[in-house]
């Protein structure tokens, strides 16, 4: 009996110490020069970039030349404020383990595969050979793979970017932009992949519930492509299965409002609510009717301004959304930190712009724009 209790008190130790290793090495790691590099060159500096940084930690004391760098790799897009506000204020997390991002030729290629990535000419083909010799030197890096799925989506080789965000997902399943991502490439490769690319938004969703731009990719899809019986039925599925999981809940009663079903739609986003889920978009949601319009903001490249139909087409993560202006529309030049009144007439195609208004039918409707041109 004495043994027995001495190999059973030790048994315990043993697995409370497995149980420990365990739960320190599922910690996620902070991120490297070469990682952060990488979530630029494929989604230029938005809000998920900024929300990974912030829950991870770098294991890098950011200098200048690193917003230089990042700021580069963000192409036209480029918001030097914001980036060095999120890198400064990020937990800097040291790491024993020695860096690929230490290896300049990494971050040469990284650098000029963002560059081309958030470029005008995203769809040549030299972005794909920048990713790819990036990927070259560090073959198992989840971020590089993003940036390579993002070159071959940019080029429209849908199902051959799924395959690759696939590749990152299996290495880091915790990536809410991988699935955003996958998302993305999977209802735009065809209609045979749009039930497994809705159950793949809903993911990025759970692993990012206060995404703005999460929710507002299911709202681009539902207002652009429209919503059919069959999204219905697999979204109705979804929010069967896991019935104590608010996200389902809300992304349905996304494509109900869509579909005209304002009261299913209130109906959904209260289940939401009352499971747990918490953001302002949903509070909004749930404290005005659901038919009105909402607020919201969009950002990115000046493609086509139609001055005949009152709308600017703007180009952002490989898609193009709508904002109608009027008469009150308020122009604004510049930056946040230099600014002055401007008109319509001054703004030009290609340039940077960001409007605020209200989200209505899958537009925006701008009460303020500011632009400038493109770094």
């Amino acid at each position: 009996m004495k043994y027995r209790r001495i190999w059973v008190e030790r048994g315990i130790t043993i697995w409370a110490l497995v149980l420990v290793l365990g739960a320190q090495s599922s910690q996620p790691k902070p991120l490297t020069r070469a990682e952060v590099l990488s979530l630029v060159a494929a989604w230029e500096f938005g809000e998920s970039t900024q929300h990974l940084i912030q829950q991870r930690g770098i294991s890098f004391l950011p200098t200048d030349e690193d917003v230089r760098i990042l700021g580069r790799a963000s192409g036209e897009k480029s918001n030097p404020a914001a980036l060095q506000k999120t890198l400064r204020s990020a937990k800097v997390i040291s790491s024993t383990k020695e860096e690929v991002s230490t290896e300049a030729v990494l971050l040469q290629h990284l650098t000029r595969c963002g560059e081309l990535n958030n470029s005008s000419t995203r769809q040549s083909p030299e972005a794909e050979v920048e990713c790819r010799a990036a990927l070259s030197l560090a073959p198992r890096d989840p971020f590089v793979l993003l940036a390579v799925g993002v070159s071959l989506s940019n080029q429209q080789r849908r199902k051959e970017a799924v395959a690759v965000f696939r590749q990152a997902l299996a290495l880091d399943p915790s990536l809410a932009l991988g699935h955003l991502l996958l998302f993305d490439a999977l209802t735009g490769a065809g209609p045979e992949y749009r039930d497994e690319g809705l159950v793949e938004g809903i993911a990025a969703l759970r692993l990012d519930p206060n995404g703005i731009e999460m929710v507002a990719f299911f709202e681009l899809l539902f207002g652009d492509g429209g919503v059919s019986a069959r999204d219905i039925a697999t979204l109705r599925s979804q929010a069967n299965a896991h019935t104590n999981d608010p996200v389902p809940h809300l992304v349905l009663g996304l494509a109900l409002n869509h579909s005209r079903d304002t009261k299913g739609a209130f109906a959904e986003f209260e289940t939401a609510r009352k499971l747990g889920l918490d953001n302002a978009f949903l509070r909004r949601l749930c404290d005005q009717p659901v038919h009105q319009a909402r607020e919201g903001q969009l950002a990115g490249k000046v493609h086509m301004i139609d001055k005949e139909k009152s709308t600017i087409a703007i180009t952002r993560a490989n898609r193009e959304w709508q904002v109608v202006y009027n008469s009150d529309t308020k122009w604004i030049y510049g930056t946040q930190e230099s600014n002055k009144p401007s008109s319509l007439d001054e703004l030009k195609e290609n340039w940077f712009i960001s409007c605020k208004g209200m989200f209505d039918g899958g537009k925006l409707f701008a009460s303020t724009c500011h632009f400038r041109e493109s770094n």
